[in-house]
């Protein structure tokens, strides 16, 4: 039971971060979108910045797991972009309040940020290294810093999701609809693999 209402206020607060922004959200806004009390807050959380930085590391750790997943797939170098940016652009189709949080925060102005990203980034970026590195063999891939290709193609899946209420107005139909995700895949798949591929 415990567990579950941990999970309950850790959702609470995401949508609640989602929505405002860490500065704008307090803990009795939390506490009053989980159907709880403040106290049994507190009995799981510190405060409010403990909430926050769990919210950060769940979804850092999940990214990290998507990373994992797709260094271990033995596939050649096509279809394992294709499959790497399925996987990015469903997650965030999936935790659409976690990309609000993220762009929210990308400016860092709180120190929570800063920490957890700090605590991932090594990890992130060894796993991609890990992965090129294996692939240097694979005919055709260009040598890419692994940086500049992982920033590439997450900020090409996350673009679509931030510009979508405007193209929906723009062009009255719902970009995140199955048909309009699978088009958005195929190009962000195409535009990565001409960077990476000599041709």
């Amino acid at each position: 039971m415990s567990e579950e209402k941990r999970e309950i206020i850790l959702q609470a607060a995401t949508h609640a971060f989602a929505e405002k922004g860490f500065a704008a959200v307090g803990i009795r806004e939390i506490a009053r979108e989980a159907g709880l009390n403040s106290a049994t807050l507190y009995h799981y959380f510190e405060n409010k910045e403990g909430i926050y930085a769990t919210v950060l590391e769940r979804t850092f750790d999940q990214l990290v797991a998507i990373l994992h997943e797709i260094s271990l797939k033995e596939m050649e170098p096509e279809p394992l972009l294709r499959f790497a940016i399925d996987r990015y652009i469903d997650f965030i189709k999936d935790h659409r309040d976690i990309l609000k949080i993220l762009v929210h925060e990308f400016n860092l102005e709180t120190d929570i940020v800063a920490d957890v990203a700090t605590k991932f980034y090594n990890k992130f970026f060894k796993i991609a290294e890990e992965m090129l590195a294996a692939r240097k063999s694979d005919t055709g891939v260009r040598q890419i810093e692994p940086k500049h290709l992982l920033i590439s193609g997450i900020g090409l899946c996350i673009i679509y999701f931030t510009i979508a209420p405007l193209f929906d107005l723009l062009e009255g139909k719902d970009q995140l609809s199955p048909a309009m995700l699978a088009e958005w895949k195929k190009t962000v798949s195409d535009l990565m693999l001409y960077g990476i591929m000599e041709r």
